[in-house]
């Protein structure tokens, strides 16, 4: 579809290569801030691109050009927080006569302090690029949330080849509307037998050229991120599933200090946690006493609400926790969200702490509105799988 830019765009387009460039991957957006957002997409030949955005509904009110490049990241500044902006992006038209509409999309800003309402989705553990995988994504496309949760594994070979497959190809939708926010699974890191030689690059080469989350000190392996009255916290736990290039959690590491500075000097009223390995679990991989002792009592001493989790294929609630015992007025309630589309992992046995678990595909949609929070899960089918409200 053709669409008529300024004259300095279409002269740009003028300039182009006589192969019209294809979109092969995306738009998808990540690292919003209260006013910023990065857009980007790939094409299968390098090529200039624009990109035009704008508060909904006008999507043109700012152009900015792309270099040619078969990667792009158009970085936006400046935004209003808390607000949905649209976007349009453009690519040559083929023989370089004029442009063409190649993907829109939308995105919001995280909300400001006096904002104290919004919506995001998480689940987990979804590479697989089966049939069930491609059932969360149609249901997940239905809601219209500020962000989307992902417990990690994306994929389940780790390699840039099986990401648009087993993520961007059936997420496709919701990634055009709503940012995502990824904690780095074990598969992130390299395929099960991948020898050690090869280990220790395969994320810098793999993951993280196309995944940037916010800025920090151990980005993108653990970040945090503040929208209305609430911090969210993402942590790397792989260490404790084995994965031995994956950073610390014991007392005195990197992550740990970061993780004990970034809850103390936040006064967010709501506290949220997302991770990969889980710390309580009632799946195949059961609970990790190494990240119960590092990170529990973290989590407890700063008020910790919820702790999404994933790894275990399947769904879990536990009640409230604290030292290790069920306490319903201040411990943490721990959801393990990893039935994403990955086969599932069949486990009868439940601990006295689990509150729910079943092993099924799950989502969840979740509201928080000042003083009250809410968690709806639903299986693949869209069905209500569990439900949690929690109010201060």
């Amino acid at each position: 579809m053709m669409r008529n830019l300024p004259a300095a765009i279409l002269l740009l387009s003028l300039c182009g290569a006589a192969h019209a460039a294809a979109l092969t991957r995306g738009p998808y957006s990540e690292i919003t801030g209260q006013d910023s957002a990065s857009i980007r997409w790939r094409v299968d030949a390098a090529t200039v691109a624009w990109l035009t955005y704008g508060a909904a509904p006008d999507c043109a009110q700012v152009q900015t050009l792309s270099p040619s490049a078969k990667e792009h990241d158009a970085r936006l500044y400046g935004l209003a927080p808390g607000a949905e902006f649209c976007y349009n992006i453009y690519l040559p038209a083929p023989g370089g006569e004029g442009v063409v509409l190649a993907a829109s999309g939308t995105v919001r800003t995280l909300r400001p302090l006096e904002q104290n309402s919004f919506e995001f989705l998480a689940f987990g553990d979804s590479g697989s690029g089966l049939g069930e995988q491609y059932d969360i994504g149609r249901r997940l496309e239905r809601f219209n949330p500020d962000f989307v949760l992902h417990t990690g594994d994306i994929t389940d070979f780790g390699t840039d080849e099986t990401a648009d497959k087993q993520f961007f190809a059936p997420f496709a939708g919701i990634l055009r509307k709503a940012p995502f926010f990824i904690a780095s699974g074990n598969h992130e890191y390299a395929p099960p037998k991948t020898p050690p030689d090869k280990v220790r690059g395969f994320l810098a080469k793999n993951y993280l050229p196309f995944h940037h989350m916010p800025a920090g000190p151990g980005s993108p392996h653990y970040y945090s991120f503040a929208t209305a009255n609430a911090l969210f916290i993402c942590l790397d736990t792989n260490i404790a599933g084995g994965v031995k290039y994956a950073p610390g959690v014991e007392p005195g590491s990197a992550q740990y200090q970061w993780l004990e500075e970034t809850l103390a000097r936040n006064p967010a009223a709501w506290k949220f946690v997302f991770l990969h390995v889980p710390l309580y679990s009632s799946g195949a991989h059961g609970s990790s006493k190494m990240l119960i002792n590092s990170l529990a009592p973290l989590f407890e001493k700063h008020q910790v609400d919820v702790v999404f989790q994933g790894h275990d294929h399947g769904y879990e609630r536990t009640q409230p926790l604290k030292k290790g015992l069920v306490s319903p007025e201040d411990g943490v309630i721990y959801i393990t969200l990893a039935g994403g589309g990955s086969p599932l992992y069949i486990q009868t046995t439940q601990n006295d702490w689990s509150e729910k678990y079943a092993p099924a595909y799950n989502f969840a949609d979740a509201r928080l509105d000042g003083d009250n929070f809410t968690l709806n899960v639903f299986d693949r089918e869209g069905k209500p799988l569990d439900s949690l409200a929690i109010s201060k």
